[in-house]
């Protein structure tokens, strides 16, 4: 009897050797997300665990512990990760040049804090790291770490890439290097993000190698009005369209010094803002600036805001409010707008002009007026003879304009601006 209780004790203490043996060796960290044992992980986290630890990094430092509470989620991500940092057609130090930006961005003290050292021991230079971690341009840098940095930190700041920095990459590492080193960016975004939300802690006796730059605080209010400048001034210049006649757009000069026009100061004042250059586009009538605006050679034009124009373009918020009126000869009968409205009355607007728009679709207008006919003319400023058939009684058009018109048409004698109003349009400025 004593002697089968002698080998029942080996045979437990074999077990548990066994099982003690299959158990790996790991010790996870976290802040906000409490730090797992292996025993209390689900199936799912244990293989996820095992992955990692059988891979290439062989340590669960990092994002892990966080990317546990999503084991399916997160044993993808760790296999992505894997590839980006290890298989990439990016050679490796530029790989960890492109991490350390990621981290920079991010201010991602632990991912700062790891590649760093992986960075140094990859060949970057100390100084070119140090310019990273105080938001400067490296200088002087390396042929390929120029091709990368123009890269990532143009993709990081606005948002897009130009055609010169994407073509770099392309004839130095091909399109496959594109893709990866847009890869190993987001991976590292995914990272920091984690690493961030967790607050993840660094190693004991560690300290945060990051501190604010100039200009840190308002770092997203520069990464906002970069997106800005992108958008409204994509060829580097702010094109403008301008029409001809109109002190709501522009009343042209001898020089563009002399040039005057809300819209067109307006222009000037934001490519000012923007900090890129002022470039009018000058064309006769408004409707060849809406026109300009629509197909991308004119970036921003300022004009009246209505719902068919509204289709394709985007506006901000009003920047003028101005009435609409009539213009008549001086000895017209019509001296009040119910005048207009009578059987044989035709009435001149500007193609593509908000009178048109609104005189010819609104049913409000339809209401009030019953009875007009609507000559469409190519401008206001298209010298308009008084006594052509079939004679023009009127010329519809916002009063800002009316003043610096009357001298185009060819009228006997002088014009007369009715004094009531039929519409209040919103000026606005509008880009494609």
């Amino acid at each position: 009897m004593k002697l089968k209780l002698v080998c029942v004790s080996v045979v437990s203490l074999c077990i548990g050797i066994a099982v003690a043996a299959t158990v790996p060796a790991f010790q996870l960290r976290g802040d906000r997300f409490k730090p797992l044992t292996y025993e209390q992980m689900t199936p799912e986290q244990k293989t996820m665990t095992e992955h990692v630890l059988a891979g290439e990094r062989g340590s669960m430092n990092g994002p892990y512990n966080v990317f546990l509470r999503s084991p399916e989620m997160g044993d993808l991500a760790q296999q992505y990760g894997a590839y980006m940092r290890y298989h990439s057609v990016i050679p490796h130090k530029l790989n960890e040049f492109a991490i350390l930006m990621t981290a920079r961005f991010w201010d991602s003290q632990y991912e700062w804090y790891a590649h760093h050292q992986y960075g140094l021991k990859a060949g970057l230079a100390p100084e070119l790291i140090d310019a990273v971690a105080a938001g400067k341009r490296p200088d002087p840098m390396q042929p390929d770490e120029e091709i990368v940095y123009n890269f990532c930190h143009e993709l990081l700041y606005t948002r897009q890439v130009s055609d010169a920095h994407f073509k770099a990459v392309v004839d130095r590492f091909g399109e496959r290097g594109v893709v990866d080193l847009m890869g190993v960016m987001g991976y590292y975004h995914l990272v920091s993000m984690a690493l961030n939300v967790d607050r993840y802690p660094l190693p004991a006796g560690a300290k945060p190698e990051l501190t604010p730059f100039a200009g840190q605080t308002s770092k997203a209010k520069a990464t906002s009005f970069d997106l800005a400048r992108k958008a409204l001034a994509p060829t580097g210049k702010l094109r403008v369209a301008v029409y001809r006649g109109s002190p709501s757009s522009i009343i042209p000069g001898e020089s563009s010094a002399d040039s005057r026009g809300v819209g067109y100061d307006l222009g000037r004042a934001l490519a000012q803002k923007l900090g890129v250059p002022f470039e009018p586009v000058i064309f006769p009538k408004n409707a060849d600036s809406l026109a300009a605006v629509k197909a991308g050679s004119a970036d921003v034009t300022f004009t009246n805001a209505t719902a068919e124009r509204a289709r394709d373009m985007d506006f901000s918020d009003a920047f003028l409010r101005v009435e609409q009126s009539c213009l008549v000869p001086a000895g017209s009968a019509i001296k009040r707008l119910e005048d207009v409205d009578a059987k044989g009355v035709r009435v001149g607007v500007s193609v593509g002009s908000t009178s048109q728009h609104m005189l010819g679709i609104s049913s409000r207008m339809r209401r009030w007026w019953r009875f007009q006919a609507w000559i469409r003319q190519r401008s206001c400023s298209s010298q308009v003879n008084w006594r052509r058939l079939p004679p023009i009684k009127a010329f519809c058009l916002n009063c800002l304009t009316m003043c610096p018109a009357r001298r185009y048409w060819k009228a006997p004698g002088d014009t007369r601006i009715l004094p009531q109003v039929f519409l209040k349009a919103e000026k606005r400025h509008y880009r494609c």
